[in-house]
């Protein structure tokens, strides 16, 4: 599902463009709720936001966040199925 978003006035949400932070927080089981298309020449992905979101994001860009392999392959194909099953 592809919904309007305004990151500006939306704290319940998390919006990342990073589709490995995207790959990495859904192989954590957080669920990609949406997909922002507001900029045609990049997509952003949508997270419900919670403290172990935030907490697990820090640890990504911080370079200390572990995840299985295997399941991080399949999850960066995930957001890439959303992102071309749904094109406008």
């Amino acid at each position: 599902m592809t919904r309007k978003f305004d990151a500006s006035t939306n704290d319940s949400h998390f919006l990342s463009y990073d589709i490995g932070l995207a790959a990495a927080l859904a192989t954590l089981h957080f669920e990609l709720i949406s997909l922002n298309r507001d900029n045609p020449r990049k997509i952003g992905f949508i997270f419900s936001r919670t403290p172990e979101l935030e907490q697990a994001t820090q640890e990504y860009f911080a370079g200390r966040l572990s995840v299985d392999a295997r399941s991080f392959f399949e999850n960066i194909k995930m957001p890439k199925n959303r992102i071309f099953s749904s094109a406008i």
